[in-house]
């Protein structure tokens, strides 16, 4: 969409408007799988989400050896702005 609005000759800028970052342990985060959290949880059918739940804990235990782990995420918040593109858009 960037492209196709620098095309017309809008002026495109993108602003981070907030950053911040996010700590969890392996287990905060296992326990969020667990308990459905995320809308990816619910496409698994329910007979099937036991199993993917335990093989999801094995995977966690053998890749950070333990569940007090502590992963860190950084997020961002960016605003596209198109500026000028009413004034390009008539051109055509």
């Amino acid at each position: 969409m960037e492209q196709i609005l620098k095309l017309q000759g809008a002026t495109v800028e993108t602003i981070t408007v907030a950053q911040w970052q996010q700590e969890q342990s392996v287990k905060e985060l296992f326990e969020a799988y667990q308990s459905k959290a995320f809308g990816l949880c619910w496409r698994i059918n329910s007979e099937d989400f036991p199993q993917a739940i335990e093989e999801f804990k094995q995977w966690c235990q053998q890749h950070y050896q333990s569940f007090d782990a502590v992963l860190k995420n950084e997020f961002t918040f960016n605003i596209t702005v198109a500026r000028n593109w009413a004034k390009a858009r008539s051109q055509f």
